[in-house]
């Protein structure tokens, strides 16, 4: 906020002098007199000081609620813009789990399907095939899928959510083949045609192994196209 402060200047005293029978100005009457005698000056016109500044405005950005609808201010609105981030209404992506501190060299693949309504997500993941040590062989869909709901997108395409007790069944491991039951954290955002993100929790079968440092990513794909090779899901 600017303040606009008022300048005052006023005029000189106008100089009188008294003489017999009352009390005149030199030059002329320049006010009226007051009891003693004296003549009582009057203040010249304030001069222009130029105009009051405008105060300074401020753009609010709306937080918006889920299902609800900003489309000014960078908000999200249903046609998928998003602040400048691409946030899909209806997409497949190639997403990929990178267990760091296991094999990141052998990510988990699923074949997601994102959709949003509002500012309400839903991922449904189901699990890609691999054989053990492979990144790319066979790839195959393994249902049913992991489905994921009510998951709430800022306007900056930021989501979260936690992912209890997840199963993944042994064909879809390429670290050991061994079925696996984790309790997963993700936190991650909508990057135009990539989803960048980072995995925490834990596994819990068949062996506790904290996840801490993990990566979720993907990379949209192209219909009816085939899958690319899990790096372009992955992010620097």
């Amino acid at each position: 906020m600017v303040a606009a402060f008022g300048l005052c200047a006023c005029g000189p005293a106008v100089d009188t002098n008294e003489s017999e029978g009352g009390s005149e100005s030199s030059g002329g009457d320049t006010g009226s007199t007051d009891p003693s005698g004296g003549s009582m000056p009057q203040p010249e016109p304030e001069p222009e000081t130029g105009s009051t500044p405008e105060p300074a405005t401020s753009t609010t950005t709306m937080t918006p609620e889920p299902g609800s609808s900003v489309t000014s201010g960078g908000g999200f609105d249903d046609s998928g813009d998003s602040g400048g981030i691409d946030v899909p209404q209806s997409r497949s992506f190639l997403i990929a789990i990178t267990a760091t501190p296991v094999s990141p060299e052998t990510p988990f693949q699923f074949l997601g399907e994102v959709t949003t309504d509002g500012f309400v997500a839903t991922f449904s993941l189901t699990p890609l095939t691999l054989d053990v040590g492979s990144t790319d062989t066979p790839r195959d869909p393994l249902p049913p899928p992991l489905v994921f709901e009510n998951i709430a997108v800022d306007d900056d395409g930021v989501f979260a959510f936690d992912a209890p007790e997840v199963l993944l069944p042994g064909a879809a491991n390429p670290i050991t083949g061994s079925d696996i039951v984790a309790d997963l954290t993700i936190e991650a955002q909508f990057q135009g045609e990539k989803i960048c993100g980072r995995l925490g929790g834990e596994i819990v079968v068949p062996i506790q192994l904290d996840l801490a440092g993990s990566t979720f990513s993907g990379v949209a794909l192209l219909d009816d196209g085939p899958l690319p090779p899990v790096s372009e899901a992955q992010c620097q």
